[in-house]
């Protein structure tokens, strides 16, 4: 078998892995340590309370009238660093972020274990539940539908 070999099954045991049945709901302030563990053995799946839903939808329509007013805002409707004062125009905006996803992408080592995947990305919904980032409420629900389906990012060391 080649050191490459990824194995498909989460935990790295043929049909160990079984279907949670059980949810925590996630608000951005309230996961426990022992939730977060819970999360990463794959005990349970994801689902946000109806206050995290709506503090996402409110954060995305801030991010949606900015950009409809044509509002100048650094990192949102401009660039970064050294290009935060160039003016990015609205037809750009989607390749920025693209970009900004790009630039940040990389790593090396062996991956991460399925259970660490899985705390890392059940804390990234935790944190993105919290309303602050801007991202919409569609994309959040397909990490969490992601996470809840075990379909993991392969993430080096």
């Amino acid at each position: 078998m080649s050191p490459d070999f990824i194995p498909s099954q989460p935990e790295g045991v043929y049909l160990k892995y079984r279907e949670p049945e059980k949810y925590i709901e996630l608000d951005g302030d309230r996961l426990t340590t022992e939730d977060l563990v819970n999360l990463g053995k794959g005990r349970y799946k994801i689902k946000l309370t109806p206050t995290a839903e709506k503090r996402v939808q409110k954060s995305r329509e801030v991010i949606d009238s900015i950009i409809k007013e044509k509002t100048v805002v650094y990192g949102i409707t401009t660039g970064f660093g050294k290009f935060a004062r160039t003016v990015i125009p609205i037809n750009k905006l989607q390749e920025l972020q693209v970009n900004l996803v790009r630039s940040h992408s990389s790593g090396v080592g062996k991956p991460l274990s399925p259970e660490r995947c899985r705390m890392l990305l059940a804390l990234r919904i935790n944190v993105l539940a919290k309303g602050y980032s801007g991202i919409s409420l569609e994309t959040l629900k397909q990490v969490i539908e992601m996470f809840n389906a075990s379909c993991l990012p392969y993430v080096p060391e």
